[in-house]
């Protein structure tokens, strides 16, 4: 699973409901991503799996990279906005902290 020593691990699952808890991690800050849409073809229990990942057809490739790419921009999108937002506040805090350092170091007049 992670490195011991990683602050930051990304999880990609291929179904939903995986049966391991972020929380045993405390030391990292884990990003999951978890399909939208099922990877098995059909709901026969054996057969659905052999068939859905043995596919190595060049359509069935490109299908999972679409919907790979799909599940990271839904679940990583979010997250590069707070990343954003933040960034912006502390732009916003340095430019009146240096505002006020400037008035503060203004002679009167």
């Amino acid at each position: 699973m992670a490195k011991r020593g990683c602050k930051n691990v990304i999880v990609i699952h291929l179904k939903n409901g995986a049966a391991w808890n972020r929380h045993d991690f405390p030391e990292q800050t884990v990003i999951e991503i978890r399909p939208e849409q099922r990877i098995e073809k059909s709901d026969t229990p054996i057969i659905s799996k052999i068939d859905s990942y043995l596919d190595f057809s060049s359509e069935r490739i490109t299908e999972l990279k679409k919907h790979g790419y799909e599940d990271a921009k839904r679940c990583l999108i979010p997250i590069m906005e707070v990343f954003r937002t933040v960034k912006d506040q502390r732009e916003s805090h340095n430019s009146l902290v240096n505002s006020t350092q400037r008035l503060l170091n203004d002679p009167p007049l």
